[in-house]
């Protein structure tokens, strides 16, 4: 044979070739080859190796003292081993275990059998001593995909296996189950997703709990894609852009193409949307009936509650614009604001205020009765105009401005009671002194660079300031040109004197278009020119009046039976005064003197005297000249005399001749003129000057008006 391999608990192995050496004793081997075999054993390893060409002729086993003979091999058992040997056969036996158990090793080196195991059970290692048989039993057969589970006390048994897509749940005191719809007692963990194809997965006592990742729902539509609570919508994005949040809130019939970018927030917010869009809209059946409005923005309960097609409109506080319908870009700010508007109101800012039925463009703050001020910090602009119906309107600080229109100052109450302007100064509520300024008034005008005042009246307490008593006066101020500060023009005392100042040019006072039966009376007193000229003119129908007017001592006294006399300061040139009479008789006639001035640079004729005429008129006229070189070095003076008349149809002409008379110095050419302006209807007297030299001329002169009636 090629190779025999022993791996035996043997006590010792002895070799040799040529059977000089013989084994120690009893439980000894000895091996002895034969021709041709080779037989190796190794002490540290337990290990014989016979090897060779030949064939081993004999295996003798022995049991006892005796020495195998030549070319045998003696076997002696050991623990637990039985040997025998007849001719060429060995038989080994195991010794002392029992039948149907289990054989283990023991710590002497020998074999220990175990308890013989029951039908079903199982042997489980025990560490550090011999293994056991369980008390439980186990199936002997199991099927592909079935589950061991206890089916009794010690009893394994095979769960039949669950369709796809099934749960295995525990049932207490009994087999788990097999379902379709599992119900979790406890927490349910997901490494990866649950899925539910069909039905609900349903938390009946407890929470959903997701402590790391996302809630996944699919896009909303009719069907899919919503959060429920007690069978009812309470979030859902059905459409474009879209979010509902609440009981209700929105719907899935809405027109997805229109109604987009809208929020609504609240049990039943925009629960009737069908083209609306660019909604926000939060709070409690607020903007519940809104279909096609557009661009709302609401905060509140039952806010902008039941309007259609409303847009732009900003509706804050509980019930805010309430009624209203059809309404755009309406703000309203608290509690029932606006909620007077009943319909398509429109572009009104309510704060505080419930609004006016019907109304549109307005502005109201706070509630009459309830709000009693209002305090406005840094500049207040209204485009429009500010109207209070009870109380002031105050400025504590900073200005009043009317940037564009008028500031009007009205009193629409039934009674005679008229508007004021009231300027009131004190020193903190307390009383004021002589010489502070109680108010004043300024017109301004923008130089390009700022504004600059251009005239001002002002009123400044005198004297002593005692209870129900202040003195002031007011005075009277102008600008006369770019440049200048307004300068006082006319004071009124506190005694009532009035003082007008000298002017920067032209007349101190002037009084125009005074009617004929009109009368400047000074019953008391004096009519004072410092400087300057008084006319007494103009008419007043007298019967037969003997008027005398004389000048004394700056002083202009009219006197006579049935005086009834204008005096009248009217702007006739630099200098001059006009003294007027009327007769009363049958034919209306008025005489007139009066003073003109005039300057000439050339020869063309300048008129100095212009009297118009009406139809049925008539005018005589004498008048005096003198006129100047300006040099001084020549003079002219002369006088002019004729009548002009104008009939009823036609046009002014003169009555006979012109006279003229007048001499000049030297060789001057200058010289005198008269006649008629057809074009204006007019008497002229003309002054004619030399080119190239400037004339200053003069004329006092008088004439008498005759008119037919």
């Amino acid at each position: 044979m090629g190779q025999v391999n022993f791996n035996l608990a043997l006590e010792s192995i002895t070799g040799d070739v040529g059977g000089a050496v013989y084994p120690n004793g009893i439980g000894d081997i000895r091996l002895i080859g034969a021709v041709g075999i080779a037989i190796i054993g190794d002490p540290a390893t337990n290990s014989l190796t016979i090897s060779g060409a030949g064939l081993i002729h004999q295996i003798n086993a022995d049991v006892g003292a005796a020495i195998p003979a030549a070319g045998l091999i003696g076997m002696v058992g050991g623990t637990n081993i039985a040997t025998a040997g007849a001719g060429n056969t060995v038989t080994i036996n195991l010794d002392g275990t029992t039948d149907h158990a289990v054989q283990v090793g023991n710590a002497a080196g020998a074999l220990t059998s175990l308890a013989v195991g029951l039908t079903g059970t199982i042997l489980t290692g025990v560490t550090g001593a011999d293994p056991v048989w369980t008390t439980t039993t186990y199936p002997a057969t199991i099927a592909i995909g079935e589950i061991l589970h206890g089916s009794a006390l010690n009893v394994i048994s095979g769960l039949a296996a669950g369709a796809t897509g099934e749960t295995l749940m525990g049932a207490t005191g009994a087999a788990p189950g097999w379902t379709a719809s599992p119900s979790f007692g406890g927490t349910a963990t997901a490494a990866t997703g649950f899925t539910a194809t069909t039905g609900n997965i349903t938390a009946t006592l407890g929470d959903v709990v997701i402590t790391a990742g996302n809630l996944t729902i699919p896009t909303t539509t009719a069907a899919v894609g919503q959060i429920i609570q007690a069978g009812n919508r309470l979030l859902h994005t059905f459409g474009t852009n879209n979010m509902f949040l609440g009981i209700t809130a929105g719907n899935t019939t809405l027109t997805v193409a229109n109604a987009v970018v809208n929020l609504g927030i609240g049990l039943q917010a925009l629960s009737a949307l069908t083209d609306g869009n660019w909604n926000v809209v939060v709070g409690h059946s607020s903007a519940q009936t809104l279909t096609t409005g557009i661009q709302n923005t609401v905060l509140g309960t039952a806010a902008l509650q039941i309007a259609t097609s409303a847009g732009g409109n900003v509706s804050i506080g509980l019930g805010s614009l309430a009624q209203l319908l059809t309404g755009t870009a309406n703000i309203a700010v608290g509690n029932t604001s606006g909620n007077a508007l009943v319909g398509a109101e429109s572009n009104n800012i309510l704060i505080g205020h419930t609004g006016v039925a019907v109304e549109s463009n307005t502005i109201r703050l706070g509630t009459v009765g309830t709000q009693t001020a209002t305090y406005l910090a840094g500049n207040t602009t209204s485009s429009g105009s500010f109207t209070s119906t009870a109380g002031a309107i105050t400025a504590s600080l900073g200005d009043f401005v009317a940037t564009a229109g008028d500031v009007n100052i009205g009193n629409v109450a039934v009674a005679i009671t008229p508007p004021y302007v009231n300027f009131k100064k004190s020193r903190t509520a307390a009383v004021i002194t002589s010489g502070d300024l109680l108010g004043g008034i300024t017109f301004q005008g923008h130089d390009s660079g700022t504004y600059k005042i251009g005239s001002q009246i002002t009123s400044t307490s005198s004297g002593t300031i005692a209870a129900g008593r202040v003195a002031s006066d007011l005075k009277f101020y102008t600008s006369p040109d770019a440049v200048s500060a307004a300068v006082l023009r006319t004071t009124i005392a506190p005694t009532g004197e009035v003082t007008i100042a000298i002017p920067d040019s032209g007349t101190a006072l002037t009084v125009t278009g005074v009617a004929v039966t009109d009368t400047i009376a000074v019953p008391i007193g004096d009519v004072r020119v410092t400087l300057g000229h008084v006319y007494a003119n103009e008419f007043n129908t007298i019967t037969n009046p003997a008027i005398s007017m004389a000048l004394y001592e700056n002083t202009v006294f009219a006197e006579g039976t049935d005086l009834n006399v204008d005096v009248v300061v009217v702007p006739k040139g630099v200098g001059g005064f006009v003294l007027d009479g009327l007769w009363g008789g049958v034919l209306l006639s008025q005489w007139r003197t009066e003073q003109r001035d005039a300057s000439t640079a050339d020869a063309v004729p300048t008129a100095i005297i212009t009297i118009p005429l009406i139809a049925k008129q008539m005018v005589t006229i004498t008048a005096y000249v003198n006129g100047f070189l300006s040099t001084g070095a020549e003079a002219l003076g002369g006088n002019v005399m004729f009548s002009v008349a104008r009939p009823a149809i036609g046009n002014v002409a003169v009555v006979g001749n012109v006279n003229i008379t007048y001499a000049a110095s030297g060789v001057s050419t200058a010289a005198l003129d008269a006649g008629v302006d057809v074009g204006a209807q007019t008497l002229v007297v003309y002054v004619v000057g030399v080119a190239a030299e400037t004339w200053e001329w003069v004329s006092t002169y008088s004439y008498m008006y005759t008119t037919l009636p």
